[in-house]
């Protein structure tokens, strides 16, 4: 899944497990036939920073946002997955399986990282990996899915798995009862063509809930990250099988996201506590020091606590505002700032009053405000 470069290693010998077995697990139907008008992207740390109110802006739907791989979360994950919120665009997760981790533990901990807020287009564990660790194989995979859904309390509806077609042909269970069981999660294939007609199932689905084509748009040439707010200049594609009614209904989204009404995220304030601190390029102090805050110095954030660090929108000193040392990418700890009201500008006060005399200057008469009277 990460963008562009998945690849589904095919060795000599599990090339003839393929051939040997084919008749158990080859789909052999028609390409696909698929509505090709909601468009769901795939991100992880490898799309950095996401301006997900771009995207939306772009007609994304849905967006599935990487969790982890083995015991590690994806060091964007909790970032994206609170921006992707905030700019009212629905999110899936999913999980890249490790073999050389156990499966259990790797549950685990995708679970709690969803424990708080699930999201809305499902979860997707991601089969493609050839490591080659102790754990490898659909058993571990199967206790992998059992224990996720033990622990997070989700069904098998709400969980998907992303594979590729010759991926999964090799090794996936060869008896009917345990390919089967694979079954009652939704299938997300991977198959990069502009042409829906090249893509096969493999067995045990006849059909698919999301296909990536590639990370260059539907005509297979145009890189369209910047485009849709990302970093990189790539980023993977999908449709889902429906319009847009059948996605709204398939995830449950009516009235679920609803975006702010400018279309953006909610501000906060917050006051800066200490002597002086460091603003920095990214969420983190091993990212380059930009410049500094001063105590109390108000910052605007439109996004919440990203690992303890706040992405700032504005610095205000006083009722003045302060250029950013860089317009998109200015963090600083959270540790020491304070949340506070949004500032209040002064109404005017008496001694404001003689800007009402403005018109009276137009006319040659020079009047103090308490001077002022109707003539």
């Amino acid at each position: 899944m990460n963008a562009g470069n998945i690849r589904f290693k095919l060795t000599r010998s599990s090339l003839w497990h393929i051939l040997w077995l084919g008749s158990t697990r080859l789909q052999l139907i028609a390409g696909i036939t698929i509505t090709r008008v909601v468009l769901i992207l795939d991100v992880s740390k490898y799309q950095a920073l996401i301006n997900f109110v771009k995207m939306l802006d772009a007609g994304v739907a849905g967006v599935i946002i990487k969790c982890g791989q083995a015991l590690v979360l994806d060091p964007f994950f909790l970032m994206s997955w609170a921006k992707a919120k905030m700019a009212g665009i629905p999110r899936g997760s999913y999980w890249f399986y490790d073999s050389r981790v156990d499966p259990e533990e790797q549950a685990r901990k995708w679970a709690n990282w969803l424990a708080q807020d699930k999201g809305e287009l499902k979860h997707w564990l991601d089969l493609e990996e050839n490591y080659g660790g102790k754990y490898a194989g659909w058993q571990n995979w199967k206790k992998f899915l059992n224990k996720f859904m033990e622990l997070s309390k989700l069904s098998p509806k709400d969980i998907g798995i992303y594979t590729g077609y010759f991926y999964w042909i090799a090794h996936s269970p060869t008896n009917l009862a345990d390919l089967n069981w694979f079954g009652q999660f939704w299938l997300w294939l991977a198959w990069y063509t502009t042409n829906p007609a090249n893509v096969k199932i493999p067995k045990p689905w006849t059909k698919l809930k999301l296909w990536q084509y590639g990370t260059m748009g539907v005509d297979g040439q145009t890189a369209n990250g910047h485009r849709y707010g990302v970093e990189s200049l790539e980023v993977d594609e999908n449709n889902f099988d429906g319009d847009e009614q059948a996605y709204a209904d398939f995830f449950g989204l009516s009235g679920v996201v609803t975006p702010p009404p400018d279309g953006g995220a909610m501000s906060q304030w917050y006051k800066v506590t200490t002597s002086v601190l460091n603003i920095r390029k990214g969420p983190g102090a091993s990212y380059q020091d930009i410049g500094n805050l001063v105590k109390d110095q108000l910052i605007e954030v439109e996004d919440p606590v990203m690992g303890g660090w706040l992405h700032i929108e504005t610095i205000m000193t006083g009722t003045d505002v302060q250029a950013l040392p860089d317009p998109d990418h200015s963090w600083c700890s959270a540790a020491y700032c304070v949340k506070v009201d949004p500032p209040i500008t002064p109404p005017p006060t008496e001694d404001d009053e003689p800007v009402k005399v403005t018109l009276e200057l137009k006319s040659g008469k020079i009047l103090v405000a308490d001077q002022f009277t109707e003539q």
